[in-house]
């Protein structure tokens, strides 16, 4: 699929028939979105993720702060991928989540770690996700840093 998608990019390129180069089409394909859905009774919660499949990075969106955090892909292929997102303050607290690519289930641990290093699990969610193109997903963040500044 990915070399489908390079050959009728080149092609469209070469003939003048795009404005788009190489470049931008190899992000296409190395760069994705994720919008991930939790529903908790009538409150629903969105989640937007960048995942960089070249360099196994996540970079989950702080809507709070306003900037895009990153973290280590601990898992990626075909079926799953998986990543931990370890809290700044308070530092013993991890959330741990794992995309199911066929379903495009996600699943979110969040994991407490005491002052005897033992480890228990506080909370557990399912969200629905779907993928975004990249573009998609960055005009989604301008908007919501626009507001922010308006």
């Amino acid at each position: 699929m990915k070399q489908i998608i390079l050959l009728v990019g080149l092609l469209l390129t070469m003939n003048g028939w795009a404005d788009v180069t190489m470049n931008e089409v190899n992000q296409e394909i190395s760069i994705q979105g994720l919008s991930c859905l939790e529903m908790n009774g009538q409150d629903a919660l969105e989640e937007l993720w960048l995942i960089n499949f070249q360099s196994e990075k996540i970079s989950n969106w702080d809507r709070i702060k306003f900037k895009l955090r990153e973290f280590p892909v601990t898992r990626i292929n075909l079926k799953t991928i998986a990543w931990t997102q370890i809290s700044d303050v308070p530092s013993n607290i991890s959330h741990v989540y794992v995309l199911d690519r066929e379903t495009m289930r996600q699943s979110g641990t969040r994991i407490f770690i005491d002052s005897n290093g033992r480890i228990k699990i506080e909370a557990r969610w399912f969200s629905q996700c779907e993928m975004l193109p990249y573009k998609e997903l960055n005009t989604v963040i301008k908007k919501e840093i626009e507001g922010k500044n308006k």
